[in-house]
Order: structure tokens, then sequence, then C-alpha cells
């Protein structure tokens, strides 16, 4: 309960009450409940069968069972915590929700581990297999504005080691170079120490 407070304690301030809210990765559903009960029209995505069962019996929430570039629905707000750090291509699944999941005006929260967190090195799991990517918040706040993002916020998320950040969808798509060094050393390397090493500069 109190992970969930946090949460929507850091997105209510961009929302009204009935507006709608996708939770991508939601498990069972928990947070997507928590929303509902508080008069917000949440559903959830996630792709574990038995999570999803356990979420729609035990809960009664929506919540449906593909991946999130598979989704066609537009919500006020997609929310998504522990999630970007593990895919193949942020970009692409970034771009997807900035098109497909987000309504004009429409706001991402993200919460990612911090490239830059003091307790870092105590994390195993900030390398590979288990995390694909990391972030700094220069590289994250340049990702999110080449996808046609505007950075409202960013702070310390203490269930993650890292950042909470929310993002607003633009009118228009950058036309400016895009210079994301963490993303690029992590696609091109496969080595997430290069980033510990260089402290997050991204230079090759």
């Amino acid at each position: 309960v109190a992970k969930n407070t946090l949460f929507l304690s850091n997105i209510k301030p961009y929302l009204q009450k009935g507006d709608s809210v996708l939770d991508v990765g939601c498990a069972e559903g928990f947070f997507v409940r928590y929303l509902v009960d508080r008069g917000y029209a949440a559903e959830g995505l996630e792709i574990n069968e038995r999570s999803i069962d356990f979420g729609r019996k035990e809960y009664g929430v929506t919540i449906y069972s593909h991946d999130v570039t598979k989704h066609n629905k537009k919500y006020n707000l997609v929310f998504t915590s522990g999630y970007f750090e593990h895919l193949e291509d942020p970009k692409r699944v970034l771009e997807h929700i900035r098109d497909n999941c987000l309504k004009e005006g429409g706001y991402i929260y993200m919460g990612v581990p911090d490239l830059e967190c003091p307790n870092r090195q105590k994390l195993s799991e900030f390398f590979p297999p288990e995390h694909l990517q990391t972030y700094s918040k220069e590289t994250i706040s340049n990702l999110l504005y080449a996808c046609g993002f505007e950075v409202k916020e960013i702070k310390h998320d203490v269930y993650n080691f890292g950042m909470a950040i929310v993002a607003q969808k633009t009118k228009f798509l950058s036309t400016e170079p895009i210079c994301l060094p963490g993303y690029e050393i992590d696609k091109l390397l496969g080595n997430l120490k290069v980033m510990y090493d260089q402290k997050g500069t991204g230079t090759a």
C-alpha cells in the first residue's frame, strides 16, 4: 500500500478525477485497483497469464494480455515502473506509446534505475541479463525529447534506486540531432560496465 500511495502522489498533480491511466507491466493489477478505487479510469497491461487471471478474478480490473507495442487505446497517462530498463529498443516503445497510447497533452510516468545513484554499485541487477538499459538524468531526458516528450519532473525513486520521471506528450517531434549516450553504449557494446567506467558520459 505504501508503494501505491507514493506512486499516486507522483502522478496525481498531472491527473484529474476520472482521467484514464494505463499501467504497463501491471502484474496482478493491484495498483490498477488502487487507482480505480480512487476515481480513476485505470486499466493494465501484462503478459504473464497467471498474473492476468489473478488480477481479473481477485481485483476485478481490466488487464490486457499483450505487449504495449500492440496496444492502441489512448489514455491521459501511461504509468511504467521497473519496465524501460528491460527493453532492447526503448525508443521504439516510447514512440508507440506517444502515437498510440496517449491523448494529446497526455503524460508518461517512468520509474527507472539511475546510473548515477550512489547505491548502484551494490545492485547486480544493473547489469545484463537482468537490465538491458541504464539511464542517467541526461540520457533519459534526451531519449524522451527525441521521442516527442517534454520532461516535467525528475526526482529520486526510493523503490527503484533511481528516478521517477514525468514527461508530457508534445505536438511536435524533435528535428534536432539526437544524443543518446547511455542508450547507444548499451546498444552497440552490450556492456553496462562501460557506462560505470565512463561515469555516464557515453564516450566510446
